[in-house]
């Protein structure tokens, strides 16, 4: 498991409670220990609100990820997704919609504007029947992640 790709999702959301314990095992094989990750490898099948979110950050900081700003982490988010877009790994609308669900536009000048226009052409995509025009959304996508991941 990647601890800086499961730190992102925490950060925004949307890492899975349920994960939690194996998120500490992980971390454990990775060679880390400390009180917050023994006592979260030792929850079975958290709730979503049974685990303390200090106690997650707690259990990064022992596995030596710093705090991770909301900001940061939508940024860390984007870069992935316009590489998988540009890399055609994910579908772009999916991952265009993954990072317009994230994107803090204008918040700690964060600048992100290649995917200022994706909403329209997310919303063009899904409520166009054409497939060329589809296909036509799709390419702009890809555009602005190439543009976007240049910056």
């Amino acid at each position: 498991m990647d601890l800086d790709r499961a730190q992102v999702e925490w950060t925004l959301g949307n890492f899975p409670s349920q994960e939690l314990p194996e998120l500490a095992a992980q971390m454990m094989m990775q060679g880390f220990e400390g009180p917050a990750i023994l006592e979260l490898v030792s929850y079975h099948r958290p709730g979503r609100w049974d685990v303390p979110p200090e106690l997650v950050e707690r259990a990064f900081r022992e596995a030596r990820r710093d705090p991770l700003p909301r900001a940061a982490a939508a940024r860390l988010l984007a870069v992935r997704m316009a590489r998988d877009i540009v890399e055609r790994s994910v579908n772009p609308v999916e991952g265009a919609g993954r990072i317009l669900r994230v994107a803090p536009w204008g918040e700690q000048g964060l600048e992100m504007s290649p995917f200022m226009a994706m909403d329209e052409l997310v919303a063009l995509w899904e409520n166009e029947t054409d497939s060329a025009e589809r296909e036509r959304c799709e390419r702009l996508i890809v555009e602005a992640a190439w543009e976007f991941l240049e910056r």
